[in-house]
């Protein structure tokens, strides 16, 4: 988050985005923004950002707006080959809440890094299950 935050002050084109917050797994990280900030954002201007952010972290950068739902979210972090099937609420033994999101193809990354930085992000107990039992390395 400092990272993140003082990129934003260095450089003017960045001025006008609203950084909420982030979440990092090994290798991703999801940057938060206001929803407006990004829509009204120059697409050159993400672009750069992500760049900067990749180029300094060495990791896969997702960006997204703190109203997506979980649903896109986790198919823009997928990646392209992977589709989510359903999404469901689990009540564990515990007597806690989870979501449980079922994939089908293959996943960019693990289902544990994916399941970590989503969590996060959402400030609840997210699970991933492949429908072919198989997961991106």
């Amino acid at each position: 988050s400092r990272f993140i935050l003082e990129l934003l002050g260095k450089k003017r084109e960045f001025e006008n985005l609203e950084y909420i917050g982030s979440s990092e797994s090994n290798e991703i990280i999801v940057l938060i923004f206001n929803e407006t900030s990004i829509l009204e954002s120059k697409h050159d201007t993400l672009s750069l950002l992500l760049s900067r952010v990749r180029e300094a972290t060495k990791k896969d950068v997702v960006v997204t707006d703190r109203k997506e739902d979980l649903r896109t979210l986790m198919e823009k972090i997928a990646g392209s080959s992977a589709k989510v099937l359903y999404i469901r609420e689990l009540w564990l033994p515990d007597g806690s809440k989870a979501k449980e999101i079922k994939i089908r193809g293959k996943l960019k990354f693990n289902e544990k890094e994916i399941s970590q930085v989503l969590s996060k992000v959402l400030n609840e107990k997210i699970e991933i299950s492949s429908e072919e039992g198989k997961t991106g390395e």
